[in-house]
């Protein structure tokens, strides 16, 4: 590994990133070094749109290759404010196209199934059914669920440390998640971390392979916990709730990125502002 991608990546686990998004950027930049026939620090804008058109030709989706851009954007950005590069590249280094479609958002039918799942021990049918309502009610990222303890919560609020930017927030739960998560802690082996499993501490890893499991048994389109978080932005937008309030507990730090967060319920939502405040319901009843 190149020494320069491996200080970018332990700047960013001390900076909190998560496993997955460490991840990602490691696997962008062996494929941008791989494509590159230079040194990171020698490439140019015409290099970086060279690698770009050969990265589409191996016939990668547009996503993927879009992935690719933004990563190494990122990395380029680090090397600029480590003085490694005089002249970032990516200024003039040619976006892809990001026909990305919107991430779907769970419907209300697959959520009451996704609860309403049997589990084979008492344990498990707490821990996930918390679990669940947890991801759908506050909104958390995965790896900051993985990261909470008990003492991180006061049978009201959720203390959340594993932010992956923005530092630490206070978010609370609502009636049905923490009746869940005091019916959990009631049986809970007793240890510091509050995801636990048989081998200890539940991870990123372990979240996902839960959530597969109970749309298996639900009998559901597979649902991934970033899925819950769009679910909440849309639901939290659909009841009235505020973006600057939405921005905090979800640990956003910019409206801008609330953009594709529950971006595919934005026809319900406005269907429903629409039957609040239609004009003409208003004026043709004056």
């Amino acid at each position: 590994m190149d020494a320069l991608v491996r200080d970018f990546l332990d700047t960013g686990e001390l900076k909190g990133l998560s496993r997955y998004t460490l991840r990602n950027y490691r696997r962008s930049l062996a494929t941008l070094e791989r494509l590159l026939d230079k040194e990171f620090t020698e490439a140019t804008h015409r290099d970086l749109n060279r690698c770009l058109s050969s990265y589409r030709a191996e016939g990668k989706a547009p996503g993927t290759v879009f992935r690719l851009y933004t990563d190494a954007r990122i990395f380029f950005n680090w090397l600029e404010s480590e003085g490694e590069i005089s002249t970032n590249p990516f200024r003039k280094t040619t976006a892809p196209e990001n026909p990305t479609p919107p991430v779907a958002v769970a419907d209300a039918e697959t959520i009451k199934k996704l609860l309403a799942v049997e589990w084979p021990t008492r344990f498990l049918a707490r821990r996930n059914r918390a679990m669940i309502l947890v991801l759908l009610d506050t909104g958390v990222r995965v790896s900051e669920l993985a990261a909470m303890n008990t003492e991180d919560y006061d049978g009201k609020m959720l203390s959340i440390h594993g932010a992956k930017k923005g530092g630490p927030r206070t978010v609370p739960t609502g009636k049905a998640a923490s009746i869940a998560l005091r019916r959990y802690l009631r049986i809970h082996p007793g240890g510091p971390a509050l995801w636990v499993g048989s081998k200890g501490r539940v991870t990123d890893s372990g979240v996902r392979k839960m959530l597969t499991q109970a749309c298996r048994k639900a009998g559901v389109e597979r649902v991934f916990p970033h899925a819950l978080r769009h679910s909440f932005a849309h639901e939290f937008r659909l009841a009235g709730g505020s973006d600057s309030d939405l921005m905090y507990l979800g640990g956003w730090s910019s409206p801008r990125q609330l953009e594709r967060y529950g971006a595919a319920g934005k026809v319900e939502r406005a269907a429903a502002a629409h039957s609040r405040y239609s004009p003409g319901d208003r004026l043709a009843s004056g």
